[in-house]
């Protein structure tokens, strides 16, 4: 079953009790947290989770997963007089949506909220140190007495204030807290500016690197001056351009996916495309894999499946085992490279933590991705044979390769719907089996295995 879904902000729920002792996490809702903020005047401390522990796992990752620093007195007593306290665990709907509204990416993430559900801090990676936490407290708190914190603008901006000085501060203050721009913000901003300024390179670098939805004004603004854009392309280091192309990549297809556009989405899978000027094999798998997402995202069925059972036989199913071994070798080196900079201004001990978490909790990209499709075939609801035999074939694979639970409880699903029902709750019993051996809550396994039983899935 795959993991994370979607859902509205108001059913985000989070795990009830605590998570260790110290620290005492509030057992309702995020968003009930978030008025009751408002009435207690209090702000909202959210610890986004990493993923569950592999039993093999070292004593040394273990003990991190306690929060020592986190839960020292001296921290976990400010936490739980000063804050209300809220704990996300990673496999859950409430993850998902934080992690899109925040753009969250490696875990644990650590959110301070001011009392209106403002974002005014983030920290990440675990510390044994609590001199660490206590510092991000300090740093919350400086942030709060700030006359221009994040919170104070949005008022300024809600109030109607709209000057170039202003809308840049804003802006610029988003980014630097890790909140996705909004295209109105930045169309807001262009509105403010005369046309000659953007034959400057550092004003069609500013409004440009926010990722822009393409066709937008402020896209096309910044595109006035092609040879402007060319020096960009050429000039700015190679991490820094895919950021700016990934955020014009994501903003765009999040855009068409909510407004049902069809055009606005082949646009920006074109403009995927593009970006890999010296791989065209590999713009073009770039523009399939949005177009996927959105079929996906917007409920078209037929064309989901159609283009799916192309898309994983091409480019999942033709790659050996060899090459997908050396991908997930490359995944864990980058994960490590992003925890060390990210922790860099942090104590050394949150690193090395950090680092551990990433490169042995983290399951292939490759996995991950073959298993969703798999689970997303299902979900369809199709009873068409050709493409759920495809789908048993990719998550045959991803068991071969990684043989988790959650691989096995999709492979379960696919063969009840094949009406293989005896292997289907062979596969199911195995889910329940690893879960339990992999410490996770085997709870919905169980449930989907009594339904197997009395074919009422």
């Amino acid at each position: 079953m795959k993991n994370g879904m979607l859902l509205l902000w108001g059913l985000l729920l989070l795990s009830v009790g605590t998570y260790a002792q110290g620290v005492h996490f509030e057992k309702d809702s995020l968003a009930q947290g978030l008025r009751r903020a408002r009435q207690e005047n209090k702000p909202v401390f959210v610890l986004v989770a990493p993923p569950a522990l592999p039993p093999n796992a070292s004593k040394e990752l273990q003990k991190s997963r306690l929060e020592p620093g986190l839960n020292a007195p001296e921290v976990s007593k400010q936490l739980n007089a000063r804050f209300l306290n809220y704990r996300v665990a990673f496999d859950t709907p409430a993850k998902a949506q934080l992690a899109k509204r925040y753009a969250i990416s490696m875990y644990p993430t650590y959110l301070y909220l001011d009392t209106d559900g403002t974002l005014l801090y983030r920290a990440c990676c675990t510390s044994l140190d609590p001199q660490r936490y206590l510092k991000d407290l300090e740093k919350f708190e400086a942030k709060r007495n700030d006359p221009n914190n994040l919170s104070h603008l949005r008022q300024q901006y809600e109030q109607g204030k709209r000057d170039a000085a202003f809308l840049k501060q804003y802006i610029t203050l988003q980014q630097e807290t890790g909140v996705p721009i909004e295209q109105e913000l930045l169309d807001a901003y262009v509105n403010e500016l005369p046309v000659k300024a953007f034959d400057s390179f550092s004003e069609v670098l500013f409004v440009y690197g926010k990722g822009p939805i393409v066709d937008s004004k402020a896209y096309k603004m910044t595109r006035l001056n092609q040879k402007l854009i060319d020096s960009l392309y050429k000039t700015l280091p190679l991490p820094e351009r895919v950021k700016i192309n990934n955020r014009i990549i994501s903003n765009t297809m999040q855009k068409a996916i909510a407004s049902k556009d069809r055009i606005l989405a082949n646009r920006g899978a074109d403009f995927a495309r593009g970006s890999w000027t010296n791989n065209p094999q590999r713009g073009y798998q770039t523009y399939e894999q949005n177009m996927l997402n959105f079929y996906r995202a917007t409920h078209d069925t037929t064309s989901y499946l159609r283009q799916a059972s192309m898309f994983y036989d091409r480019y999942y199913m033709t790659l050996s085992n060899d090459s997908v071994q050396a991908r997930a070798v490359r995944e864990r080196a980058a994960r490590m490279a992003r925890m060390r900079n990210a922790a860099s201004a942090t104590s050394r001990d949150s690193a090395a933590n950090s680092k551990l978490t990433a490169a042995t909790v983290a399951p292939s990209s490759f996995v991950v991705e073959l298993n969703s499709a798999a689970w997303e075939v299902y979900k369809t609801g199709t009873r068409t044979t050709q493409y759920l035999t495809k789908a048993l074939a990719w998550s045959k694979r991803t068991i071969s390769l990684d043989p988790h639970a959650y691989n096995y409880d999709t492979l379960a699903h696919l063969l009840y719907r094949l009406q293989f029902f005896s292997e289907a709750e062979a596969m199911q019993q195995q889910a329940i089996a690893l879960a339990e051996k992999e410490r996770t809550d085997p709870t919905q396994y169980r449930k989907e295995l009594q339904k197997i039983k009395a074919r009422q899935l």
